[in-house]
């Protein structure tokens, strides 16, 4: 495996990542839901969130390692 499919992999899995979050958003926002299934909602959103900022960063430090190995 090379570094630039480390790098997109990373990518997709933030993209899925964030596409988990606007379900789980949309779904936090249902007016029928009672209060504590909404908290539990959106607590899965920030970890969600949280997950895909994770894969974001892991793939923005391998860019850069990328970037320095090219420069070498």
């Amino acid at each position: 495996m090379d570094d630039l499919d480390r790098i997109r992999r990373r990518i997709i899995k933030t993209m899925e990542s964030l596409e988990d979050a606007c379900e789980q958003a949309t779904e936090a926002q249902l007016p029928d839901l009672p209060n504590e299934t909404r908290l539990q909602s959106i607590q899965a959103l920030n970890r969600l969130i949280d997950t895909a900022k994770s894969h974001c960063d892991e793939a923005e430090a391998e860019m850069l390692h990328y970037i320095r190995l090219q420069s070498d």
